[in-house]
Order: C-alpha cells, then sequence, then structure tokens
C-alpha cells in the first residue's frame, strides 16, 4: 500500500542583480541529490517588461548547500530553489 505524506519544502530566492554567465548560488537547504533529494532550480528573467522563465545551460549541485547555475550569454535575474 502507498504511503501519502505532507512535505513542506525550504524556498530560497536569488537575485542576480549584475549579468553574469554563471551564478553562484548559496541555498543552504542542505540538498544535492543524495537521500534527501534534488532541489528544483526555476530562472527567471525580465523581458520585454514581462517576467520570463528560461532554461539555463547547465545546473551543477555542487554540495548540499550550493548550486552552480550556467547561461550562454552573461544574465541577470532571480533563481527560486525548491528543496
Amino acid at each position: 500500500m502507498a504511503q501519502s505524506y505532507k512535505i513542506i519544502p525550504s524556498i530560497y530566492k536569488h537575485v542576480q542583480a549584475s549579468a553574469a554567465t554563471i551564478w553562484y548560488v548559496a541555498h543552504n537547504t542542505g540538498t544535492s541529490g543524495g537521500g534527501t533529494g534534488v532541489p528544483i532550480v526555476d530562472v527567471f528573467v525580465s523581458h520585454g517588461g514581462n517576467t520570463v522563465k528560461i532554461i539555463p545551460k547547465r545546473v551543477e549541485y555542487t554540495d548540499a548547500n550550493n548550486v552552480e547555475i550556467e547561461f550562454s550569454t552573461a544574465t541577470a535575474g532571480t533563481a527560486i530553489i525548491i528543496a
């Protein structure tokens, strides 16, 4: 029989004000893909006055508290980490 339970995630918001090809994000949620799961990383930028979700070139979980987000061109915006 399947078991279900309520999960309360940790959410971290990273604002990258200056454009960069790699964002170094210290989310401090304690999850990196080990036994506790892989954090969800969503990236949003402003485009023509609208907020747009984009897909980065690479997301690397460097350890349980840090992630690197790489882009093809220098990008400014917001990353939301859900763990």
